[in-house]
């Protein structure tokens, strides 16, 4: 047992851990390196704006706020050229998801025992739900916002290396997505975070950027919202739904089995969610700082993810399926709260440690054996022929449309010299 430790603080074991990362993540869906193509703003936004106006596409906002992550890719692709472009871009996705990851087993999660790093780990890289935030940087703002997260919640920085590693995260996170703003209420506590104040003050000035952005940018609410009953029903089912329920199951199992039974009685959807919240209250007043970080966090993102809903009104459907990248880092906390609940239950009966930690084994199995195989993107898988027929024939100035991913996406170029 002794050598497993010693192990684990080697550069061995981390290297070890960044390639089972990266392999888990590629078998889910290998499309997106096999027959790599643009996903959605991928193409249509991010790499066409880089292609036709250059560097200062990074100061152009995209649905309210700044994306700089995805712009960064773009960039990093040059090189490599048009029709290598979404394979360098997917391979970033890939590789800086894996990095949280390497961060969870450092010494900086030092209050975190080993066990339940390798669980939160497996449940990182097996987690239901996620084909839309795999593989792409159009989504990779969520994967950011949670090692964000992961930086605030953990020990402070104990060399410079690792004070750099904090103010990277910092800035690819905070100019990449509006996430950085709902982390404001947690600096302000004396508890978060003693890596320094000027770590504050440059998380206050890009939640500020970013808030800017989204003001000036939001759209006029048409459907106005009424606060009914029916309307904070609603909202519980949807979090009975898409945040309990689907942190441990896909979505189509979820619609097969427990759909009908949750949705159709508003008596049990009010028991669960009032559980779900009553029970978390507890450890929030029990002055759990890392807890209550996440859990404000959590509810923040919550709420927010439902506000393009709120928009238009009550979709049933949402309930079913869709948008599972507004409920990633959600599922994530849901995970976590189990493995504190575990923790704490353990801390009082040490001699069930066997058969707790053989539960969560079967468990993550079974979420593994129900979900492992992600859907496969639909559009155009013929990246690379699209481009020897449709771009590299055209003339210089030419307007050129390339299909991507999904079903019904394209980019829109502007043939170079």
């Amino acid at each position: 047992m002794e050598a497993l430790r010693e192990f684990t603080r080697t550069k061995s074991f981390f290297v070890c851990i960044f390639v089972a990362s990266f392999l888990v993540m590629f078998q889910r869906n290998p499309e997106v390196l096999k027959h790599a193509t643009f996903w959605a703003e991928d193409g249509r936004i991010f790499y066409a704006q880089f292609h036709n106006y250059g560097l200062k596409s990074f100061l152009y906002s995209y649905a309210g706020y700044l994306h700089f992550a995805p712009r960064l890719a773009m960039l990093v692709s040059l090189p490599f050229g048009i029709i290598n472009a979404p394979l360098v871009v997917n391979l970033f996705a890939l590789i800086m998801r894996a990095f949280p990851a390497l961060f969870l087993f450092s010494e900086r999660f030092s209050f975190v025992g080993m066990p339940y790093k390798f669980f939160l780990w497996a449940y990182y890289l097996l987690a239901p739900n996620i084909g839309e935030t795999l593989g792409n940087t159009t989504n990779i703002q969520w994967h950011l916002a949670l090692w964000l997260l992961m930086v605030l919640a953990a020990d402070p920085p104990s060399s410079v290396a690792w004070k750099i590693h904090d103010l990277f995260v910092l800035i690819l996170s905070g100019l990449s997505g509006p996430f950085v703003i709902f982390l404001v209420p947690s600096i302000l506590s004396k508890n978060t975070y003693r890596g320094g104040w000027y770590y504050k003050i440059m998380l206050l000035a890009l939640s500020a950027i970013q808030l800017s952005l989204v003001l000036s940018t939001a759209q006029e609410v048409t459907h106005a919202t009424n606060l009914s009953w029916d309307f904070v029903l609603w909202n519980m089912k949807v979090f009975d739904a898409r945040v309990l329920c689907e942190t441990f199951m896909p979505s189509y199992i979820f619609n097969h089995t427990l759909a009908k039974i949750f949705l159709n009685s508003n008596a049990l959807s009010v028991l669960l969610f009032s559980a779900s919240v009553l029970l978390p209250s507890y450890y929030f007043f029990l002055g759990l700082k890392h807890f209550r970080l996440c859990a404000v966090f959590g509810a923040l993102i919550f709420g927010s993810s439902l506000y393009r809903v709120w928009l238009s009104g009550f979709h049933d459907g949402f309930i079913y399926g869709g948008g599972e990248r507004y409920f990633y880092i959600p599922n994530m906390l849901v995970f976590v709260f189990v493995l504190l609940i575990v923790k704490r239950f353990l801390d009082v009966r040490p001699h069930m440690k066997t058969k707790i930690y053989a539960s969560l084994a079967v468990l993550l199995v079974l979420i593994a054996g129900t979900s492992f195989t992600l859907p496969a993107w639909s559009g155009n898988l013929r990246y690379r022929d699209s481009i020897k027929e449709l771009y590299y024939p055209a003339q210089s100035g030419d307007i050129v449309k390339i299909p991507i991913a999904p079903e019904g996406w394209s980019m829109t170029l502007t043939k170079k010299e």
